[in-house]
């Protein structure tokens, strides 16, 4: 992939969370559903594959390190510090119930 295809890929990836938002908000006041939108992509800003490979980049790059056969299917997907990021964000995002 060049940086023209990365950036056609934000693109889509934009157009797709503000499709997944309009749909949490058409239902998030039907009380048969129980749903909120966390938005993730906003917070992996700074963080993209281009950063060093610290605890600031929270995506593999393209490609991925040679880690396992399926290193691939990892490429532009969170690795550990970004699943760590989400999860804090998701988790901020849930009722907390006793």
């Amino acid at each position: 992939m060049n940086h023209a295809d990365l950036a056609w890929l934000r693109g889509k990836f934009e157009e797709f969370n503000v499709a997944i938002e309009g749909a949490v908000a058409d239902v998030a006041d039907d009380p048969a559903f129980k749903v909120a939108y966390v938005d993730t992509y906003d917070a992996f800003r700074g963080h993209e594959p281009s950063q060093l490979q610290t605890p600031n980049r929270w995506i593999w790059p393209i490609p991925a390190p040679i880690l396992s056969e399926h290193a691939l299917w990892g490429a532009a997907h969170p690795n550990g510090y970004g699943h760590d990021e989400m999860t804090k964000l998701v988790a901020a995002a849930l009722p907390i119930t006793e």
